[in-house]
């Protein structure tokens, strides 16, 4: 008689009858098949499955095993194992745990072959709901330890990231990582330098047969540690391995290049590797331009010569300036040490000392010049060399010719004013900024807030991004608040700042906005205002690069009409808001400076985009000029003025080289009324020698104890700042002419 004359019942009772043996497991499946609906049920080679069992043999790993060779079968096989373990017809290991996790029989459709394999615990499956959406993950380790680490790294995760197919690939091959010692591990102190480099390894050569990148892997790896270091510490000052580090972008291609952790510290030697990820180790607090978890990757690979290599190794370890100077100074003299390598053909005194002569440097300095033509970026190198030299020279690690410095003195450029930001591209900034923040990320509400505060307040970017939750405080009157803050120049120690109401509803929006974060920050930055989420999942202090970067992005999407603009720009349109609203109230430059923050007025005039040459040159010398009449005459060409005509003009010199007598013979009869003489002339190149003569007669200024003779020495240099007034003024209309 064939199946199909039979009854389902009676087929079934006698399909079980025939192949297996053992009468208890014949009543279950018996019982159990006849509830079964038919839909795509295979009764044959699910019963087979059982043939050679006794119900005592009934196991987890074993409908593993059948749901892997009879997958068409899968759901029957896991509703059948939920029956006998809520039953308790099974009693093993599992026991307990799958009666209060029935949801693993119940739910991992589509998911047999990855969440049920021979090997597979039930321990280590688990899942994690988003939104009405279970996201499952298959831990595979027999460690508990390794178990409970995981699972709270997994849960740390948002949603969004919960559903990336590489996550569950790390965590998939998460123990196989590890490789013999995972089963050895105990201790979060073992996952040190060693077992990192391990697991780097392996998920370096992964073979997954899938188009996730190692870059994603490994990234992941850096936030399991970087997770762990949120409660342990892993890693020593002396490790290549820290937390600094492994929160850097691109991790993967600076370890595989070779850069390792390097904690700052003068009392220790100098590390001998050459590629170093730079941490501060506290340097960072004596500037404001530097955050704390700031990095910095230096290569000193770069520089061909050993002996050259180790003395910018000991600028920076060594160097007397902030660390944020010495690394932009390293940025000029790793190519100036290579072209002294190659053109210096410097004379050795010894295997490790150099000698950096006159003419060396002389021919570097040739060198600049006919490179650049800009002379702001040719007195940035030129400080750099001068500061590196005078540092080797220090500490004698080379001889230099005292001779050599004359040729890196910086030369005096034209100040030609700041760029503010005109007032249609900043409505168009601002509009933007506003949409972003209103629309955006954390991230973004905070740039609108910083920028915010950098466009009404004269605080620089770096100044804004230091400030810490703590740093308001109540002011003499009950409406006012004083801002705690570290300025520029002001070292480790903060001032006093006051700062208006809406500035003060902007601080307390940034940490209305950080508050939730903020719980979970490492205690050392945790008391900074400005706080974000990087892509690794880790909070950090928001640096200048990153405002910076956003807003230059902001920048080329705009239709500006001016530009192009920088960050440091919203401070000029400050500054230039301050001068132009002073300048409409009636206020002198003295009265405007006082509203910029700045230490020197001559800093203030630097922001104006227009520069006045009258206001500008009172400030710097601090005379109110009046109505001071000059009689003299400036001109291009001396000799063209000349009453009587001069064959040796160095004969018609007068006032200590500041311009010509146009007679041979002098008409007046003291030289000190040459300048109110309408035969002086002078010209633009006679500039220095005016501001030369300025210097001196300040030093006899503040030597002075006489009052009449201090007014008559006050009313003579009114006069000679009057003529550099006038003579600035020539100079930019030839430059004009010229085109």
């Amino acid at each position: 008689m064939n199946s199909t004359s039979l009854s389902r019942s009676e087929y079934i009772k006698r399909l079980v009858h025939k192949q297996v043996a053992d009468i208890r497991l014949k009543d279950l499946l018996i019982e159990y098949l006849l509830e079964v609906e038919n839909g795509h049920f295979r009764p044959q080679s699910f019963v087979s499955s059982f043939a050679s069992l006794t119900i005592d043999q009934l196991c987890w790993n074993h409908m593993c095993r059948a749901i892997n060779k009879d997958r068409i079968n899968a759901n029957y096989y896991r509703k059948l194992y939920k029956i006998v373990y809520l039953n308790e017809i099974i009693r093993d290991e599992f026991s307990d745990y799958l009666r209060q996790n029935t949801w693993l029989f119940d739910e991992c459709k589509g998911t047999s072959m990855e969440y049920f394999s021979p090997e597979s615990i039930p321990f280590n499956l688990f899942y994690v709901d988003v939104k009405n959406y279970k996201v499952y993950f298959d831990l595979q380790t027999k460690s508990i330890f390794l178990r409970t680490i995981i699972h709270e790294f997994v849960l740390s995760f948002n949603e969004s990231e919960l559903k990336k197919t590489a996550l569950k690939l790390f965590i998939k091959h998460f123990n196989n990582s590890l490789g013999k010692i995972s089963e050895s591990l105990q201790l979060y102190s073992d996952f040190n330098n060693s077992t990192f480099d391990r697991q780097y390894t392996y998920y370096s050569s992964l073979k997954h047969g899938t188009s996730i990148g190692r870059e994603r892997l490994i990234n992941y790896l850096c936030r399991f540690y970087l997770f762990l270091l949120n409660k342990h510490a892993l890693f020593s000052p002396g490790d290549v391995l820290s937390r600094e580090f492994l929160g850097r972008g691109q991790f993967h291609l600076s370890y595989d290049r070779g850069y390792r952790s390097v904690y700052l510290n003068p009392h220790d030697k100098i590390p001998f590797f050459d590629r170093w990820i730079l941490i501060f180790n506290g340097e960072e607090e004596f500037t404001t331009a530097l955050r704390k978890s700031q990095t910095y990757a230096i290569d000193f690979s770069e520089i061909n010569n050993p002996n050259f290599r180790y003395m910018a190794k000991h600028f920076i370890w060594f160097g007397s300036n902030n660390i944020n100077t010495r690394i932009k100074i390293y940025q000029v003299i790793r190519w100036f040490l290579n072209w002294i390598d190659i053109n210096g053909n410097l004379k050795s005194f010894n295997s490790k000392q150099f000698y950096f002569s006159t003419s060396v440097i002389a021919l570097y300095r040739m060198n600049i010049y006919s490179e650049y033509s800009n002379q702001e970026t040719r007195n940035t190198i030129t400080d750099a060399v001068k500061t590196f030299l005078k540092h080797i020279q220090e500490f004698d690690l080379s001889k230099v010719e005292n001779a050599a410095f004359d040729y890196l003195r910086r030369k005096k450029i034209k100040v030609s004013g700041g760029n503010p930001i005109t007032k249609e591209d900043l409505e168009l900034l601002v509009t933007e900024y506003k949409r972003q923040s209103r629309e955006g990320t954390i991230l973004e509400k905070l740039n609108w807030i910083i920028v915010n505060i950098c466009l009404t307040t004269n605080l620089r970017i770096s100044e804004v991004l230091d400030m810490r939750t703590s740093a308001l405080e109540d002011g003499p009157n009950t409406a006012e608040k004083i801002l705690m803050t570290k300025r520029k120049g002001s070292g480790n120690h903060t001032e006093d700042y006051y700062i208006n109401l809406y500035t003060v509803r902007l601080i307390e929006k940034a940490f209305q906005v950080t508050e939730e974060i903020r719980v979970n920050a490492q205690p050392d930055i945790r008391g900074f205002l400005f706080l974000h989420t990087s892509k690794k999942n880790e909070i950090k202090v928001i640096t200048r690069d990153l405002v910076g970067r956003r807003f230059i992005k902001m920048i080329r999407s705009l239709p500006f009409a001016g530009g192009p603009y920088k960050l440091y720009n919203l401070r000029d349109t400050f500054m230039n808001f301050i001068y132009e609203e002073g300048k409409k109230e009636g206020k002198s430059i003295f009265e405007i400076h006082l509203g910029t923050g700045h230490r020197d007025l001559r800093t203030t005039l630097q922001h104006y985009r227009q520069p006045n040459y009258k206001d500008y040159l009172e400030a710097l010398h601090k005379v109110i000029i009046g109505d001071v009449n000059i009689l003299g005459q400036i001109v291009d060409s001396p000799k063209s003025a000349m009453v009587e005509m001069a064959d040796n003009l160095n004969e018609r010199k007068v006032k200590d080289e500041c311009g010509y007598c146009s007679f041979n013979t002098c008409i007046k009869e003291k030289d000190s009324e040459c300048l109110v003489c309408q035969s002086f002339i002078t010209t633009v190149d006679r500039i220095p020698y005016f501001e030369r003569s300025i210097e001196k007669l300040d030093l006899s200024i503040s030597e002075c104890k006489e009052d009449d003779e201090k007014e008559e020495l006050l009313s003579l240099k009114k006069i000679y700042v009057a003529y550099l007034c006038k003579m600035y003024e020539f100079k930019e209309r030839l430059e004009k002419k010229l085109g």
